[in-house]
């Protein structure tokens, strides 16, 4: 199926939606979703085939989701429903644990290191769960959406898309309560348009990974990614990431069908 351009196919949705703005900092603690992949074991996204995965899963310290390599791809779109969260077997009182759902594109084999993303954060301390909607432009840090409500089971569409190699748009669109958000950046950092991600991350605060909160699973429905001609691919031929950290496995990951991919908690 062929669509018309990112930009057209999402100019009813950013009527009155599209808040244009620079990427600037905004939080004391600097937090970014968008680190590249950390490698454990042998292996490197960087040296897959644009166009085609491997089968296998391949483990990072960070990311857990799937890739889809390819090129010229300007728009990339996933539906979730929010996870709830728990400190993890044998974790700490008192720590805050977290995770982070996200789509986005590059961040994988792009030159520049550039990544368009949005998702949502997921908190958990002594029980108490809080989440929190952000956009990202990396290598710029995270920030926050304002007024925008989200709680565990909500479902969410997270959409982004390139206009140009560093211009865009992140849109957010709770279909449980039927509020929306977004975000137009009008100078990212150059995007190659190479890969298109549907992740669930340990990220980074400061230098370091956050402690990982056992999310329990996570899916993303109706995942697709398009073209700058217009063209609509699904997970085809995606890499399959799963999360493991000093040799012990905290997550992993499948594509059911060429529209899901679906991300468990392992801790093994």
């Amino acid at each position: 199926m062929l669509l018309s351009s990112p930009a057209a196919l999402l100019l009813g949705i950013c009527a009155g939606l599209c808040l244009s703005a620079s990427i600037h900092h905004s939080r004391q603690d600097i937090v970014q979703h968008g680190n590249p992949p950390l490698f454990e074991d042998s292996g490197s996204l960087k040296h897959l085939s644009r166009d085609t995965g491997d089968t296998g899963i391949l483990y990072t310290q960070n990311w857990a989701g799937a890739v889809l390599m390819g090129s010229n791809l300007t728009a990339v779109t996933g539906l979730v429903k929010i996870p709830t969260a728990a400190t993890p077997p044998g974790g700490r009182p008192g720590v805050q644990y977290a995770t982070t759902t996200w789509v986005g594109i590059d961040g994988v084999s792009c030159s520049t290191d550039a990544l368009l993303q949005a998702g949502v954060d997921t908190f958990v301390q002594n029980g108490r769960i809080r989440y929190e909607a952000w956009y990202e432009w990396y290598p710029q840090p995270s920030i926050p959406f304002s007024n925008f409500a989200v709680k565990e089971g909500d479902v969410i569409n997270i959409t982004v898309v390139a206009w140009t190699a560093t211009t865009g748009i992140a849109i957010l669109e709770n279909q449980t309560t039927g509020k929306n958000v977004s975000h137009a950046f009008n100078r990212g950092t150059r995007l190659c348009f190479s890969s298109a991600e549907w992740v669930v991350e340990d990220f980074s605060q400061g230098s370091q990974l956050v402690d990982f909160a056992n999310f329990t699973s996570v899916t993303f429905t109706n995942v697709s990614a398009t073209t700058g001609a217009g063209a609509v691919l699904n997970n085809t031929g995606s890499q399959i990431l799963g999360i493991k950290q000093r040799n012990k496995i905290f997550s992993d990951c499948s594509t059911p069908d060429s529209s899901t991919v679906h991300c468990t908690y392992a801790n093994r």
